[in-house]
């Protein structure tokens, strides 16, 4: 059965962060609001923490959030570094695509073929806001979703891990 249950606004957007306690070593296995330097400070030790947020299908899902996809949008939607965001536009324009862009630093205009959605400033608002903005533009019926990749710090890791889950890298 498809079934998509709709909460309405959350407090903070993204799904908590769950750490894996069972072994000698605290492993990382979702990142969530709390970051890891936070659960290191209190646990007072090193957290393993995976080199990437996508898991290859023969790693064991250890908890929710951990698939390669996941809450991913209908419509294609690309993870794209500021520094390449106009030439993917452009590219994209040129092979008669109709696109949607959530920016996060570039300021853009709207035109017949370009939907522009401008995301707040902050983490906190940003995440509160990141699955509601896909499922909209993922509404709006378009052939692309270009996501500009946020700030990598780590602040902004669980949003960045969600990104990565619910798109493509950039082409």
């Amino acid at each position: 059965m498809d079934l998509i249950l709709d909460g309405g606004a959350c407090q903070v957007g993204v799904e908590s962060t769950i750490i894996d306690l069972s072994g000698t070593t605290p492993r990382l296995l979702r990142r969530g609001h709390i970051t890891a330097d936070q659960i290191q400070a209190v646990l007072q030790t090193e957290l393993i923490i995976p080199d990437s947020a996508k898991h290859t299908p023969s790693d064991e899902i250890r908890a929710p959030g951990m698939m390669a996809v996941h809450y991913a949008p209908l419509t294609t939607a690309l993870l794209c570094p500021n520094d390449r965001l106009q030439d993917l536009i452009n590219q994209l324009i040129l092979e008669n695509k109709r696109i949607a862009v959530m920016t996060y630093q570039t300021a853009m205009t709207e035109t017949g073929q370009t939907q522009v959605m401008k995301m707040p400033q902050s983490a906190e608002t940003y995440a509160q806001c990141l699955y509601a903005s896909l499922r909209e533009l993922d509404h709006q019926q378009r052939d692309v979703i270009i996501v500009e990749q946020p700030p990598t710090t780590a602040e902004w890791s669980a949003i960045n891990d969600r990104l990565e889950k619910a798109t493509v890298p950039d082409r």
